[in-house]
């Protein structure tokens, strides 16, 4: 039996939990909020081009001006951040789980996902630079075991919703922008600007063709090292050291509700890169692998 473990890509950042026999799959969804599914297209996986679009600017700048009245480069604080979420994720037997995640960055190089299961365990996955590791933390330490190379880059895909959610990756000198067909996003054709950065998968955001706010995210990301289509949907906004960000979202992988988050914490904060690296191996037998059981 496989118990208990969260998955290192969309078990990671779709929380794909509990204890199954089966082959670990995204679940054929119960619902579990009030978002209206569909089946997203993949991101093209394309170069960028030499330049940003200017009608992609101008709907960047729109975007921006909206979530921080006029004030953009607010944004740039949440570079360092900590989020801490919760609500529930659809678990491996396709039963919702109660979960607190707690999310802390530095872009663009540290990442680290804290995750409490309701009734199972909390779980650590964390990256720095080069080198990445997971850990069991409750109900009984484990070793920390390191992420091979294609666990690493899935990891890191995963994490292009969060860190596009905090709207800073936009001002990035290395962000180029594109305009993309509008979709329709909660009976609303929403415009689209895609998104390159070498830090982030392939990724399109949708803005409210009225508020020009934010209101859903889709990006490629990964699930048992395969492609899978992601989706943030934006269901609240609230002010956080001068800028609108997610305070409320659902989270999608192939037209699948995986997840319905509250955020219950979204400020820029410091960290320690000590914080990201895996905790010292203890001695003799049982230190970190180079590689996931």
């Amino acid at each position: 039996m496989k118990c208990a473990r969260l998955g290192v890509l969309l078990g990671l950042l779709g929380g794909i939990v509990g204890c199954t026999d089966a082959p670990r799959t995204i679940a054929s969804a119960k619902k579990i909020g009030d978002t209206e599914l569909t089946v997203p297209t993949e991101v093209p996986v394309q170069a960028a081009p030499a330049q940003s679009e200017p009608a992609a600017k101008a709907l960047v700048a729109e975007l921006l001006a909206a979530h921080t009245k006029g004030k953009p480069d607010a944004v740039r604080a949440f570079r360092s951040f900590e989020n801490v979420r919760s609500g529930l994720v659809l678990s491996n037997n396709q039963e919702p789980i109660h979960q607190t995640w707690t999310i802390q960055g530095d872009w663009p190089g540290r990442y680290r996902v804290r995750a409490e299961i309701a009734g199972l365990n909390t779980v650590a996955l964390a990256w720095n630079g080069d080198k990445a590791y997971r850990q069991l933390l409750t109900p009984q330490p484990g070793p920390a075991f390191d992420l091979d190379a294609a666990e690493l880059k899935s990891f890191k895909a995963d994490a292009t919703g969060e860190w596009l959610l905090l709207l800073f990756p936009l001002l990035e000198p290395e962000t180029v922008v594109a305009t993309h067909p509008a979709k329709s996003v909660r009976d609303k054709a929403c415009p689209g600007v895609r998104v390159w950065h070498p830090s982030l998968s392939e990724a399109v955001l949708y803005l409210d063709p009225a508020t020009k706010e934010l209101v859903q995210i889709t990006f490629n990301g990964r699930e048992s090292l395969q492609l899978v289509v992601k989706e943030f949907v934006v269901l609240e906004l609230k002010e956080t050291n001068g800028v609108r960000l997610p305070s409320k979202l659902a989270q999608n992988a192939s037209g699948r509700q995986l997840a319905d988050w509250t955020f219950t914490r979204l400020e820029p904060k410091a960290h320690p890169a000590n914080l990201f690296d895996a905790p010292p191996a203890p001695a003799g037998p049982g230190g970190p692998r180079k590689q996931t059981p």
